[in-house]
């Protein structure tokens, strides 16, 4: 993914070591099936709940390589969240499995 010249909004979820407290949450999750992660299977599977923060290009870059995306571990893709509120719906992006992986389950 080429680089950000401006802030992106990242969906965090599960037991992702970017949500607050954890600790990668300064780089603002876990390995091979030791914890949640999303798949790329549009209309499939259950709902998430997560945390949306605004993150810096530099950050961005941080946060892309800590989930791997050069060695093919993790995709950075668009998703749709809907707010608690259920009034507003916003496109960010998420840290996916990589396609790789989810085609082997």
């Amino acid at each position: 993914m080429p680089a950000a010249t401006k802030p992106a909004f990242i969906f965090t979820y599960g037991a992702g070591t970017v949500k607050y407290s954890f600790s990668n949450h300064r780089l603002l999750v876990y390995g091979l099936y030791h914890a949640p992660f999303l798949l790329n299977f549009p209309d499939r599977g259950h709902h998430v709940f997560g945390e949306i923060y605004v993150v810096s290009p530099v950050a961005l870059a941080r946060m892309d390589e800590l989930e791997g995306l050069s060695r093919g571990h993790y995709e950075r893709l668009p998703i749709e969240i809907e707010l608690e509120e259920k009034e507003k719906v916003l496109e960010v992006e998420a840290y996916y499995r990589h396609r790789i992986y989810a085609e082997k389950m």
